[in-house]
């Protein structure tokens, strides 16, 4: 009703047919515009019309506007202008300075004031300037008094003065403070009643603030409030990189956060695989640090190991002990492993077991087909540093090592035959599994410089350094297994000294000052050591 009443003001006076209105209806319907206007209205976005108005403001200046230039170019005050070179009123500070400096004295006055501070509202969102919007910020507070001073204020005055904050200098304090307590409610009525554009720079400053809270919090607060830093990923979709990024970082200190997994879920999702840059998407990775990159390939090749050896357990009748001692020793290595693939034998293709379908599922991008081998089989493969390990799920076969220059396979394939794998004429090393292979395992790779997770990488082998010393304390950690927290912490200060004697046909000693508890005893014997009480475990 009041965009055809403001349509007939507009119009040229000898065009308007004048007929009589009782003084109470033009009040009423002079009340109902002022309610309402404030979007723009139906009918003033004509091209025509707007270059018109646009240029006698570039021509004239703003002091030879009419009002109803006014409507016309508040209505477009945002939109790319080809006489503007493709650039927006509100980005041209030497034409939106004067234009709202004359819009400032209309605001109390003027039937069109809730339309121009609306519009500058708006514009306000957008710019991409903090400097730009100190302009804005002034008008929208200089005349936000004169707007509620008006005779009968826009319906949505109540709900901008609620929100004021967004044009204070701290625009998004308020909201960060009350969502990060756990109370959404400003932000949800802000986010239903205020038009912030999704893109504008005020979402950004939200999520960015709220992000920054992750720092101060100790790990279990961190734990408490991963949800809901989860949550703003649906919310703000534009903020997704942001929240991925910060999450990411966070997570990698708090390894043992039970919502990592979500979070690791969310961003693989998002970014695609870290792991030697494979993945199309991998460019996003470098947002974050190497630390926490490493710490999301460390996960990954975490749980591929723990599921390679579930699906042993779902395919094998009998699951040997060397099995689970590949288990554990590989497991020792995950902070080292740059990429780690599966690859399943066609038994894994083609049954109706539905946790294997959902593995699958989950694997997608990330999974590998094995020809020419039972259908069972199941290959892993794995970087670390310059060489690639080709370890198999079933007994019989041997771990095959492979510098980076001679591997005889491309881990983007999807169908890997046995034999690409097994390629003994460019195989470096061809690793059995009989009797300590760990032993062995062990000097084949610090000849090369791959040492476990927690030991400093580099350096002379522990083989040599043996030999100079027999009894001499090995490199810290260097057979020592991944541990529960808790365990591990116990074990470090139980822990008196690590001899090793395995260069004398001896084991290898974890000595300890204390005895350990009944638990540790057992996580160690599971990892493959044994307790002597008279000094510790060896293996």
């Amino acid at each position: 009703m009041f965009t055809h009443a403001l349509q007939r003001m507009m119009a040229p006076v000898h065009e308007l047919q004048v007929t009589p209105v009782p003084l109470k209806r033009l009040r009423e319907a002079v009340s109902v515009m002022r309610e309402e206007l404030g979007t723009t209205p139906a009918g003033f976005d004509s091209p025509q019309w707007f270059n018109k108005s646009l240029r006698r403001l570039l021509n004239e200046g703003a002091n030879a506007l009419s009002e109803r230039d006014d409507m016309i170019l508040a209505s477009q005050f945002v939109a790319s202008s080809e006489l503007l070179n493709g650039q927006s009123i509100a980005a041209r500070q030497d034409l939106s300075v004067p234009l709202m400096q004359r819009w400032q004295k209309r605001i109390g006055d003027s039937l069109l004031g809730p339309l121009l501070w609306r519009t500058v509202f708006v514009a306000y969102f957008l710019l991409g300037e903090s400097v730009e919007r100190e302009v804005y910020r002034g008008f929208l507070q200089r005349t936000l008094p004169k707007l509620k001073a008006q005779r009968v204020p826009p319906g949505w005055l109540p709900t901008v003065e609620e929100h004021k904050d967004v044009f204070g200098l701290t625009p998004s304090k308020r909201y960060v403070i009350e969502w990060t307590a756990g109370d959404e409610r400003a932000l949800d009525a802000l986010s239903d009643h205020v038009e912030i554009p999704g893109s504008s720079w005020f979402w950004a400053e939200f999520v960015g603030n709220a992000l920054a809270k992750l720092e101060d919090m100790n790990d279990v607060e961190f734990e408490r409030s991963s949800p809901r830093f989860l949550s703003l990923l649906s919310r703000f979709p534009n903020q997704q990189d942001a929240v991925l990024t910060a999450l990411v970082e966070r997570a990698a200190k708090s390894p043992d956060n039970l919502l990592n997994q979500k979070i690791l879920e969310r961003v693989i999702d998002a970014w695609g695989n870290p792991q030697l840059d494979l993945s199309d998407r991998s460019h996003r990775w470098s947002q974050v640090s190497d630390e926490a990159r490493q710490w999301i390939c460390r996960c990954l090749a975490e749980e591929d190991l723990a599921d390679f050896f579930e699906l042993i357990k779902s395919s094998s009748r009998v699951l040997s002990a060397m099995d689970q001692r590949r288990f554990e020793y590989w497991k020792r290595f995950t902070g080292r492993m740059q990429f780690t693939k599966l690859v399943l034998g066609s038994f894994f293709n083609s049954t109706s077991n539905t946790d294997i379908g959902r593995f699958i599922k989950k694997r997608q991008g990330r999974l590998g087909w094995l020809t020419s081998s039972t259908p069972t089989n199941i290959a892993m493969l794995m970087k670390l540093g310059d060489h690639w390990f080709v370890e198999f799920a079933e007994t019989g076969n041997a771990c095959y090592g492979y510098e980076e220059s001679t591997r005889p396979f491309k881990v983007n394939d999807k169908s890997l035959s046995l034999y690409q794998l097994k390629n003994q004429r460019l195989a470096k090393y061809r690793l059995s599994h009989h009797g300590p292979w760990e032993s062995e395992f062990d000097r084949t790779l610090a000849r090369v410089g791959i040492r476990p997770n927690g030991v400093q990488q580099g350096g002379r082998s522990p083989t040599k350094r043996a030999a100079n010393a027999p009894s001499a304390i090995a490199d810290v950690d260097q057979l020592l297994p991944s541990l529960p927290a808790h365990l591990a912490r116990e074990l470090s200060l139980t822990r008196k000294a690590i001899v090793d004697n395995r260069n004398k046909g001896g084991s290898y000693w974890v000595e300890l000052s204390s005895k350990p508890s009944n638990e540790l005893i057992e996580a160690m014997n599971v990892a493959g050591f044994r307790f002597a009480s008279s000094r510790g475990f060896y293996r």
